[in-house]
């Protein structure tokens, strides 16, 4: 595996890194963000639930003042009054509901029973709805189940609220017992409804606690009063006074209240852990996702640093080496910026000619011959060889030819590289000039050399043949 491929694989592989790390903060991120809103939500959730306990008892007090005909329960009115207007004074302005007129209402006996509860129960149903579309925000199913058994716990424990109510209020007065048991036995089912979602959405530890508050006095003798009231044929059969039902039912939801902070307790801490330790998997995806980064860079820098090495050596190659392709049939498809320069043609004369726009007349075709039947067996074939350029001067070059194939392994074409030896040659031939040059001197210089004996010996000769 050449560099580049190594140093594009593991781009590839680190910029996939750094998108999963980048896809899994940003999903830490959203939901560290839902936490966070959740946190918010659960305090104003807590400060509702207060606001909504006081509400119920003011509920059930006032629904006994109407029921009794303002006879009984006006002290005990007036100072739950305080208390809830207390309790709403926490919650923020914009959620506060004015109660002065179905106060004066109250007051005045302008209300029915039933209306009375009405209109209390719309406050606290909104209440509780703004509480249960909670669950809506978690994207964490512990933390999501918590808040629905929380909620569902809640809307049981305004099922008792109200019964609390219509109890105080049949038992006050007997026209509205034979009219209201049945809404009251109603009640104690949709109770035993919201009970059951509950269960099934809390933990085995929250289990253990709701059975063990069943057991208590105040669930026991609120079952007994229920029995009663169910039971007796007609109101002068009970047993049960107002007031009597009123203390302990609001006995029973007080615990039903303090098992309620538990549950919220419990979300609370779901919630701050969750947090924590989306938290810590977001610091560490943000430090995963840095790190990714800078590899990333280093891996860009040096695909960068190679890219343009292999530009600067293509730049090199095209601006000195002597280069060019043809396909099978000797058909210019590349050349180099040297050849131009060599040949004096442009690429634009050059590509789509034959190979022989440069070819010297001088160099036998037998030398081309043997070329191409080298170099069409699949053979390399390299020698010198004799080219013409443009403007009609020859140069030389030592070139090397080779055959190129496809993806398929079929013959596509030829690449050359030419090396221009055109001044090795001329001072080869310098020499061989000067060489003859000297040749040709000595000749005549040996052929001076024999006249001059030959002079010689003829002179001895007829110096010898003149004495007597």
């Amino acid at each position: 595996m050449s560099k580049k491929i190594a140093v594009v694989i593991a781009l590839i592989i680190s910029f996939a890194v750094v998108v999963i790390f980048s896809s899994l903060l940003t999903d830490a991120y959203q939901k560290l963000t839902a936490l966070r809103h959740i946190q918010k939500k659960l305090n104003q959730a807590d400060t509702l639930t207060k606001a909504i306990h006081e509400l119920q008892k003011e509920r059930g007090i006032s629904s006994g003042y109407i029921a009794s005909s303002a006879k009984i329960f006006s002290q005990e009115l007036q100072e739950q009054r305080k208390l809830t207007d207390r309790a709403l004074l926490a919650l923020q302005r914009d959620t506060r509901e004015d109660l002065s007129s179905l106060r004066d209402k109250v007051d005045t006996l302008s209300l029915s029973v039933q209306e009375n509860i009405s209109a209390y129960s719309s406050i606290t149903d909104k209440y509780l709805n703004s509480i249960h579309t909670i669950a809506t925000l978690s994207a964490i199913p512990e933390v999501t189940k918590e808040i629905l058994a929380y909620s569902n716990f809640l809307f049981a424990k305004e099922s008792a609220g109200r019964e609390r109510a219509v109890g105080t209020a049949l038992l006050s007065n007997q026209e509205i017992f034979e009219r209201e048991r049945v809404v009251f036995i109603k009640l104690i089912a949709m109770q035993d409804i919201y009970i059951k979602k509950f269960l099934s959405f809390t933990d085995s530890e929250g289990l253990d606690k709701y059975n063990l508050l069943t057991e208590s006095e105040s669930f026991q003798d609120v079952d007994a009063m229920r029995k009663s009231i169910i039971e007796a044929r007609e109101y002068k059969s009970l047993h049960v006074s107002p007031s009597k039902w009123l203390k302990t039912a609001t006995s029973k939801i007080d615990r039903l209240k303090n098992y309620s902070a538990y549950l919220m307790r419990t979300i609370k801490i779901s919630v701050k852990l969750s947090y924590n330790n989306t938290k810590s998997t977001l610091i560490f995806y943000l430090f995963s996702d840095i790190i990714s980064l800078v590899v990333l860079f280093f891996i860009l820098r040096t695909l960068l640093l190679e890219f343009q090495g292999e530009r600067k050596k293509r730049m090199l190659i095209e601006k000195y080496v002597i280069n060019s392709t043809t396909d099978t049939r000797g058909r210019i498809t590349y050349v180099s910026e040297a050849f131009c320069d060599i040949s004096g043609y442009t690429k634009e004369e050059l590509i789509g000619k034959n190979h022989n726009i440069v070819r010297h007349p001088d160099v036998p075709r037998e030398t081309f011959r043997e070329l191409w039947k080298t170099i069409q067996a699949g053979n390399i074939w390299a020698g010198r060889i004799q080219n013409r350029a443009k403007d009609g001067k020859s140069y030389w070059v030592y070139a090397t030819i080779e055959p190129t194939y496809n993806d398929k392994g079929v013959l596509s074409g030829y690449a050359e590289v030419r090396i221009d030896i055109t001044q090795s040659i001329d001072l080869e031939l310098r020499v061989e000039r000067e060489l003859e040059k000297n040749r040709q001197k000595d000749q005549a210089m040996l052929q001076q050399s024999k006249l001059a004996q030959m002079g010689e010996m003829i002179s001895m000769i007829a110096h010898q043949w003149r004495q007597p």
